[in-house]
């Protein structure tokens, strides 16, 4: 009986970040309103998802949101308030800080930086 506990804890952290991985664009994204497609408290949210993953879950949302406008950036031609949108920023200007703080470089330089690498090697 205690390990199928285990599998179905272990199971609902993988379909918690399932969810962010599928949803990291909805910019309403939140650790309230994941709670709350689970059935959960918030609280207990966070704390099952950093013992799980080591990462808290806005940490974990904004590192899948930088991995996705990282390969927006490099891959396409969109603007920045396209690529904003797309991975979840109701705001460039929260997405540009966000993105230098994290990345420490500007979204022109780290597109201009990785499209020449690609382009080279």
């Amino acid at each position: 009986m205690q390990n199928e506990e285990y599998l179905k804890k272990e199971n609902r952290e993988m379909q918690i970040k399932k969810c962010i991985e599928e949803n990291y664009a909805d910019n309403q994204l939140s650790v309230t309103k994941i709670a709350d497609q689970f059935g959960i408290h918030s609280v207990y949210l966070t704390k099952v998802f950093k013992n799980a993953f080591d990462i808290g879950v806005l940490e974990y949302i904004l590192k899948v949101r930088f991995r996705e406008a990282k390969k927006l950036l490099v891959e396409t031609e969109l603007k920045i308030e396209e690529i904003a949108e797309k991975v979840g920023f109701t705001s460039i200007h929260t997405f540009s800080r966000a993105f230098k703080n994290n990345m420490k470089m500007s979204l022109g330089e780290y597109r201009k930086k990785y499209r020449k690498q690609g382009e080279n090697g």
